[in-house]
């Protein structure tokens, strides 16, 4: 799907656009929401949105801890890859952060202790199908 154009001019154009192109954030831009006519049938806006997330999504990831040589193991945390970058947050809320890539988390919060990067699916793995890739 094609990015939604504006009608916004280039140097007031906000960061994101809805499906109309109208700024995600109702507050943006001149025209009230009152103001805006509806996208199609209510099941075409619900269909028109799941495009959207389905195009949009983050791919969900997780970072293993690894105690010993594999005598046990525990999620540290979830993280998210966007296409521009990734978000990590820690499973008991201590830790959170931006990084360029997967990969550059596990790198950096390894230093410490050893971990794992495992990719989720939409559908969950067999137990022993776990792309599971340790740090170096």
């Amino acid at each position: 799907m094609n990015a939604p154009t504006s009608a916004y001019p280039a140097d007031e154009e906000p960061v994101s656009t809805g499906a109309a192109g109208r700024p995600t954030d109702p507050t943006d831009g001149d025209e009230s929401e009152h103001d805006l006519a509806p996208i199609g049938t209510e099941e075409e806006f619900a269909a028109l949105l799941s495009q959207i997330v389905a195009e949009g999504r983050p791919r969900l990831f997780s970072l293993c801890e690894e105690y010993g040589d594999r005598a046990d193991g525990w999620v540290l945390g979830w993280g998210m890859a966007f296409a521009d970058r990734v978000e990590v947050v820690g499973v008991n809320g201590g830790m959170s952060g931006t990084f360029q890539s997967p990969e550059n988390a596990l790198h950096l919060l390894s230093r410490r202790t050893k971990l794992r990067l495992l990719w989720c699916d939409s559908h969950p793995p067999e137990r022993d199908t776990v792309s599971a890739e340790p740090a170096q």
